[in-house]
């Protein structure tokens, strides 16, 4: 039940109201800077399946010939340090800053206390949130002790904390499951029978040829379409249901993975079990620091070892799989891997646990090979205006429908609008054209050229191997409105004088494969590669600054594939798209053209290197949107800086381009 903590505004009197409310759900998972020690601490939420992740955003290329480590400092169960700690009797009762989220019947470990009567190993018997008691064994000597006491958590059950190079498909990682430490080994390689069909917010999975109810159980993780999902009930063997529902277009035909997971618990290690019976008599602390290790050959068939500095500061490995002569398939789907940290409860959790970690290294065995790649290049429209003001012109007889080759099987088509040479000077590349019967409405121009004693304009209509079905046109001796429409609305309601011009933006395709990319869900793996920046063009006709805007949300959403072999995708902005939010990540002043006799701006180009710029990749989930709802989008757009002499007759014109290469996963 809910209640007014005040009166509404309106006087009522015997009557049923409503008032305006609004729930915001909080998750009690947290991921926390530790500014006295620098570890980060994270912890999920104490609901069931609650999960938090800490991973690079970039994934670690592995290069043939090379292997890769990572090592890490971490605390698989660290303590937690008491507020204050009080007796009445053989009753212990501590107190904690924040929630300690244990329950009756848990284990802990209390230590550090002055009087050892209050130190050992307990049964909790009463909490709340932020106390819980014990009994001990005797009665202290005192009621409060002294010293920094600190407890630990005892074992839990449908809980771990993970650490480790991998993702939710594959990878490896150390497993702490309450008292139990296990190597573990993911993948997502196994393909299950028949093919599957899938539709776009659904969680129904129907199969062809399949056997669900034979080759999978609730609770497992299958890969659709380069995307997770957990197996949340099994109808038969032609008919299952998924959570989340599916992301993707809808598809049918697709092969549908599983991922599995080769854990093998501290006691199996088969190399050191670390309980002191090892060449090396090590004991693991699993409440203590660790310098944990990890490294990895690929090819799909190399090896994966586990290691803990010992004792005397040296590396033993505890741990290792071995995939040559033993398995059938590759033991990863990908050698390309992030560095992640895990909290994850299952449907049942005895308790939430908590992880600290520290510092994490990836180096690579011998040198990274810089890839010669290729550089792609992205170009804006040009787009144009005219501050409000209008031209007009007089078409010297009707449009025609044309078009030129640019493959075998494609051409692009055009409409070709004719006028008088002497209009020429009134026509700029990127401005809207008008008629008062709007059969001509806000159509760009592409290009122009002089012809048959005319100087012709010509709008880009599509690209295909057919003729376009519509398209505009313009009469004889019609009156054509340039940058402006007879209404006299101006430039698409472009405010020249306040609004941010987005040209072009960059992007991840969300999803590839077989070197075709698609978006999410229309190909089988999620684009994990890395974009790296190398240089913006500009040509402008007046001074502007121009801004680099990462992750904006664009008022039109029009994706279109770079083309072979690139795995990124574009979007050419048009006259009046706006760009919103985002982080401005690089601006810089560029100068536009000189004077003309006439008094119009010439345009000049201007070149700046991004090569330092952070590169850009997609986030842990992928999705089609902006990060962290799919790739990383980067934004070039310009802000004029003096509108003063832009008119009709001196347009401010501007284009961009963006240059960058790809280290493709």
């Amino acid at each position: 039940a809910m209640q007014l903590a005040s009166s509404t505004p309106t006087a009522l009197s015997s009557v049923k109201h409503f008032s305006k409310s609004a729930i915001y759900a909080r998750t009690d998972g947290y991921s926390i800077h530790r500014p006295f020690d620098g570890g980060v601490e994270i912890a999920a939420g104490t609901a069931p399946f609650s999960q938090i992740t800490r991973q690079t955003r970039k994934y670690f290329r592995y290069q043939s010939g090379k292997g890769i480590q990572t090592s890490l400092a971490i605390n698989f169960n660290p303590p937690i340090t008491a507020s204050r700690l009080t007796s009445s009797g053989t009753t212990a009762t501590l107190k904690t800053l924040y929630p300690h989220r244990l329950s009756t019947g848990a284990s802990v470990t209390v230590k550090n206390a002055s009087d050892n009567a209050f130190n050992g190993d307990f049964t909790i018997t009463k909490v709340d949130d932020f106390t819980f008691t014990y009994t001990m064994s005797t009665t202290p000597s005192t009621t409060i002790p002294s010293g920094i006491i600190k407890y630990n958590v005892g074992s839990y059950t449908d809980a771990a904390t993970r650490a480790g190079m991998f993702d939710d498909q594959n990878g490896f990682f150390f497993e702490y499951e309450g008292g139990v430490l296990s190597c573990v080994r993911r993948s997502s390689v196994t393909q299950l029978s028949g093919t599957i069909t899938v539709t776009q917010d659904s969680s129904t999975v129907t199969g062809l040829d399949t056997n669900f109810s034979g080759q999978l159980a609730t609770g497992d993780f299958v890969v659709i379409r380069g995307m997770t999902y957990r197996v949340v009930s099994i109808t038969n063997r032609t008919e299952m249901h998924v959570q989340p529902e599916y992301r993707g277009v809808s598809s049918e035909n697709i092969i549908l993975t599983k991922v599995e997971d080769v854990k093998v618990a501290q006691a199996d290690w088969n190399l050191d079990p670390c309980d002191g019976t090892g060449p090396e008599g090590f004991v693991l602390d699993h409440n203590a620091i660790q310098m944990a290790y990890m490294d990895y050959s690929w090819y799909g068939a190399g090896k994966i070892r586990f290691g803990f500095k010992d004792r005397e500061g040296h590396v033993r490995y505890v741990h290792e799989f071995i995939h040559n002569n033993r398995l059938d398939e590759a033991y990863m789907r990908s050698g390309n891997l992030p560095a992640r940290y895990e909290v994850i409860n299952g449907e049942s959790p005895s308790y939430a646990p908590t992880l600290f970690h520290w510092g994490t290294s990836v180096i690579m065995d011998g040198t990274f090979d810089d890839d010669k790649a290729y550089l792609f290049t992205a170009a804006s429209n040009s787009l144009s205006f005219t501050n409000g003001q209008s031209l007009t012109a007089n078409t010297t007889a009707a449009s025609t429908l044309t078009s030129r080759r640019v493959s075998f099987y494609q051409r692009d088509w055009f409409v070709k609008i004719p006028f008088a040479t002497s209009d020429a000077g009134k026509f700029t590349a990127g401005q809207a054209l008008y008629t008062a019967d709007g059969s001509l409405n806000g159509e760009v121009i592409d290009y122009t050229d002089y012809s048959g004693g005319n100087f012709n304009v010509y709008i880009y209509i599509q690209t295909s191997y057919y003729s376009p079905s519509s398209y505009p046109t313009a009469s004889s001796g019609e009156t054509v409105y340039i940058g402006v429409p007879a209404t006299g609305a101006g430039d698409d309601d472009v405010n020249l004088g306040t609004d941010i011009i987005p040209l072009v933006s960059l992007r991840l395709a969300p999803s590839v494969d077989s070197n075709i990319s698609g978006n999410l869900g229309e190909r089988d793996i999620l684009n994990r590669m890395q974009l790296k920046l190398n240089e913006v063009g500009l040509v402008l006709t007046h001074d502007c600054e121009v801004k680099l805007i990462l992750n904006g949300d664009s008022s039109v959403i029009n994706w279109e594939s770079v083309g072979l072999p690139s795995l990124s995708q574009l979007q050419r902005h048009a006259s009046g798209e706006t760009i919103e939010g985002g982080v401005e990540i690089f601006s810089f002043r560029a100068a536009g053209g000189s004077v003309d006799s006439n008094g119009k701006r010439l345009s000049a180009t201007s070149d700046f290197p991004l090569g330092d710029l952070v590169d850009m990749g997609n986030s842990i989930l992928g999705g089609n949107g902006v990060f962290p709802n799919g790739p990383d989008v980067l934004t070039v757009a310009v802000a004029v800086t003096n509108t003063a002499d832009i008119s009709a007759d001196s347009p401010f014109s501007a284009s961009a381009r963006i240059t960058w290469s790809e280290s493709q996963a």
